[in-house]
């Protein structure tokens, strides 16, 4: 089983049912996600981005996460979530280890994302999370994407995504998690913290 496999069942099973609550924003059906995770990963993969290539997430906390977690995991793509109380120095210093093909920044972090990406590389593309005329703007790319399933099919073993350590002892540096990893985890939480279908579950990312 892979990460993304959890999003076609629910999306099968219980299509029409909420999957993300926004509250005082919007829902999203699992039918609804699964197309916007379909979109996302071929949008992605247009920009010419490969299976294993890098994606970092600058943004605050936000149901964007679910869509670029599912996205990563049924592109086969690596994705990597960025802190956003890190310094400048900070992040040039990390991004410029993890050596992402793709930056996507927040509206309201595109300001600060502007300054330091160029710094922490020279071949990453910095792309908008929707808003206006500065810079590409996924949302636009994605609704010329594909809502088909992605033309790739991970492999359980395969990276999809990368864990920023703590620093405590060091710069900060990234622990792989593959799609057994994800599982295998999900699968002792749930016999810890039994958790129903049909159940809502605060979630902070």
């Amino acid at each position: 089983m892979l990460v993304h496999d959890i999003l076609g069942r629910n999306a099968d099973f219980f299509g029409d049912e909420p999957a993300v609550i926004v509250p005082g924003s919007h829902a999203l059906t699992w039918r609804e996600l699964q197309e916007r995770v379909h979109r996302l990963s071929n949008a992605l993969l247009g920009l010419g981005l490969r299976p294993g290539d890098r994606v970092a997430m600058y943004a605050p906390n936000g149901a964007e996460y679910v869509e670029f977690y599912f996205a990563c995991a049924a592109s086969g793509l690596a994705g990597a979530a960025l802190n956003v109380r890190l310094a400048p120095e900070e992040l040039v210093a990390y991004v410029s280890y993890l050596e992402p093909a793709v930056v996507l920044a927040h509206p309201t972090l595109w300001s600060s994302a502007a300054e330091w990406v160029p710094r922490a590389s020279a071949t990453a593309r910095l792309i908008r999370l929707g808003g206006d005329e500065h810079g590409t703007d996924l949302e636009a790319l994605m609704a010329a994407a594909s809502a088909a399933p992605p033309p790739v099919r991970p492999h359980p073993d395969d990276v999809y995504q990368l864990a920023a350590t703590s620093g405590t002892t060091g710069p900060l540096k990234a622990a792989r998690m593959t799609h057994r990893n994800a599982i295998a985890a999900m699968v002792n939480w749930l016999c810890e913290m039994p958790v129903g279908e049909r159940d809502v579950a605060l979630q902070c990312i």
